[in-house]
């Protein structure tokens, strides 16, 4: 195949194994508008080609027989051309659509088969209706039969009952944009028996991105639909079975679709799952790839921060930008995520292919507009600017997720211990995480629920890690973490270091002192990491009747050098308790005889007095009574004693610089 004419042409290219010669290459077009746009390789290395074609005359197609007739009436001259239905695209005998039909709308959607010589075509056919339609898909089995799937926006007259075709699930458009999936046996003389070919959509816009074939010949397609009423076809028990709608809008913005056909049945029968795929915003599908147990892999790109994730996760969150890639492994009945993550950075990221080795180990390749986009052990770890390629691997088995990768301390006072910090260990495997051991270096520690826990995907522990320098400056150290994921043991760095602040200390660290008299000692500001500030002095848990004085009251050190500051502390004296009084001879014998001779009086004043006299009188008395009774006794009353109590106390010394307070005790002790 040769050299195309004008615009824009498709092309296949054959290189050797290691990449280093061309074995064929080649345009595949006419002199309109021609795109190849995926290709599948037999065993027998037959290149299979799908795209779309204007039908333009190909470069090695005879052109069709026009006839030109000239009529002269009036002396008008009339030249009219007459064509007959020709095929300017190269079809071949046997081809399920060899012509363009009366109504067919181009451009049309193609399958060629390019011998392994790059020589000739084998087969070749069109799939067109009343509108544009796309090959976007093709996978071949080990029987010459291809699978092509696509998009058309044809109503009518697309094949999908072709005679001899199998019907699939759809017999007819579903409105505006149907996904469409065709198999054709390149290899029969004819349009073979078993052929299949169905519609696959709804009200809205669908379009199929990516196929995959199992070992049993059933088809696994993908791509994207924003039908609503009526719907995608999706089968009951199935993952998603309605568009999730915008909220902000109510409708749908477009989901991803996940659909599993049997081509050996046909109609409703052939429809084995079908399934949504996305969140509230706009979400495709581009590549799909089957393993041996018929997991489904999908891989495209989403702008869904709500995008449905799910087991071993690469990445929990939509990293940003205009889009991410997605990862999903949805399980045989199409009815469970096995996970499904994002996969992206701060930018645009697009996932366009994805296949998956014996193993199950899922390889993705797309684009990239991110400068964060996450690379381990890559061959290109940086961006190179204006959007890159980008090739990821990805593990079954243990695999592990420890956030964060590295631990930086603020600055910490000398011999003080830090508030925790905490490192979180995610099982991000298809199997469980087991955890042997936690070890930590520096002057560090730590304590966790980690060491000899098995975690279940999706599942976590905590490290949590505290810093007490031993000495000034930056201090390093690290977690050593021994599990069963590979590449263990994984580490976590941990940095930390006195910075810039200061220590506060006294001596001597305790002080005795008699009441009355003062006790000093010596408070030293020290810096740390160049530290400047001012820090302010003061003392605390002073005992009754004492005082504190600092002086300075507060120090700004140079940065280097330690500066102090005199602590006095003033007691006050006790005064002395002055002894008790003598006890005084019993008053009794000496006051019974007064007493006894007051009371025989005030009987007698009581029986000479009128009524209303008597009662003064007796009061009178009984005063008199009380008067000689106190004055019998002691009417001395006593202070308590004044001063400092005698006691063991202990003072706060603090010091403060901003948000940061230090404080030293010191031990008093009052005699």
């Amino acid at each position: 195949f040769r050299n195309g004419l004008v615009d824009s042409d498709g092309f296949l290219t054959k290189l050797n194994p290691a990449g280093s010669l061309i074995i064929y290459s080649g345009f595949i077009g006419g002199d309109e508008h021609d795109r190849a746009l995926a290709v599948a390789v037999d065993t027998e290395q037959n290149a299979y080609v799908t795209g779309q074609t204007d039908f333009g005359y190909f470069a090695d197609t005879p052109a069709c027989p026009c006839t030109t007739t000239t009529t002269t009436n009036g002396g008008t001259t009339t030249t009219t051309t007459t064509c007959p239905p020709c095929a300017p695209f190269p079809t071949t005998g046997g081809a399920l659509q060899s012509l363009p039909g009366l109504t067919d709308v181009l451009p049309d959607a193609f399958l060629i088969k390019i011998s392994n010589s790059g020589s000739s075509i084998l087969y070749s056919t069109l799939f067109g209706g009343d509108g544009e339609s796309i090959g976007n898909g093709i996978k071949v089995d080990n029987n010459g039969n291809a699978y092509v799937a696509g998009v058309t926006y044809s109503s009518h007259f697309f094949p999908v009952v072709a005679p001899p075709l199998l019907a699939g699930p759809q017999l007819g458009s579903g409105g505006n944009a149907d996904a469409f999936v065709v198999k054709i046996n390149t290899s029969a003389s004819r349009l073979a028996s078993d052929a299949y070919a169905t519609y696959l959509g709804g009200d809205g816009i669908d379009q199929a991105n990516g196929i995959a074939l199992d070992g049993a010949g059933n088809v696994y397609v993908t791509g994207q639909t924003s039908s609503t009423s009526p719907p995608f076809p999706t089968t009951t028990g199935a993952l998603q079975t309605a568009c999730a709608l915008n909220p902000l809008t109510g409708v749908c913005d477009g989901d991803a679709f996940v659909t599993k056909l049997d081509p050996t049945k046909s109609g409703a029968a052939s429809l084995v799952y079908s399934t949504y795929l996305g969140g509230t915003r706009a979400d495709v599908g581009h590549g799909i790839a089957v393993d041996g147990a018929r997991n489904a892999y999908i891989t495209g790109y989403t702008t869904s921060g709500d995008f449905p994730t799910s087991g071993a996760l690469l990445q929990r969150t939509y990293g940003g930008g205009n889009t991410d890639a997605f990862l999903t492994k949805l399980n045989p009945a199409g009815s469970a995520l096995v996970y499904s993550s994002f996969l992206g950075g701060s930018n645009a990221d697009i996932g366009y292919g994805v296949a998956v080795d014996p193993s199950g180990n899922p390889y993705v390749a797309g684009q990239t507009c991110s400068t964060d986009f996450p690379t381990v052990g890559a061959l290109q770890p940086g961006y190179h600017g204006n959007c890159d390629a980008f090739v990821a691997k990805t593990a079954t088995g243990p695999s592990i997720s420890v956030s964060p990768g590295s631990v930086n301390f603020p600055a910490q006072a000398l011999g003080t211990t830090s508030s925790p910090e905490t490192v979180t260990v995610l099982s991000t495997g298809d199997v469980a995480l087991s955890i042997s051991s936690i070890a930590i270096t520096g002057d560090f520690a730590e304590t966790d629920d980690c060491t000899g826990a098995s975690l279940a995907t999706a599942t976590s522990c905590t490290i949590n890690v505290t810093f007490t320098p031993t000495a000034a400056g930056n201090r390093n150290g690290g977690i050593t973490i021994t599990d069963n994921a590979p590449g263990s043991p994984h580490t976590v760095n941990l940095v930390g270091g006195t910075g810039s602040t200061f220590a506060l200390s006294a001596s001597p660290h305790s002080v005795t002192v008699v009441a009355g008299d003062s006790a000093s000692f010596t408070l030293t500001v020290t810096p740390a990491g160049g530290f400047n500030g001012t820090v302010n002095l003061s003392c605390s848990g002073l005992p009754a009747q004492s005082s504190c004085s600092v002086s300075p009251g507060s120090v700004t050190p140079d940065g280097a050098n330690p500066v102090t500051s005199q602590v006095t502390v003033s007691t006050a004296v006790r005064s002395i308790t002055p002894p008790g009084p003598r006890p005084n001879p019993p008053a009794w014998p000496v006051a019974f005889p007064w007493l006894l001779g007051a009371f025989g009086m005030a009987i007698i004043a009581a029986l000479t007095f009128a009524k209303r006299q008597r009662a003064w009188v007796g009061l009178a008395v009984t005063v008199l009574f009380v008067a000689s009774w106190v004055a019998c006794g002691n009417g001395k009353s006593f202070s308590p004693p004044s001063g400092t109590p005698a006691g063991s106390y202990t003072l706060t010394i603090k010091g403060t610089s901003g948000a940061v307070t230090h404080s030293a005790p010191v031990a008093l002790t009052v005699r």
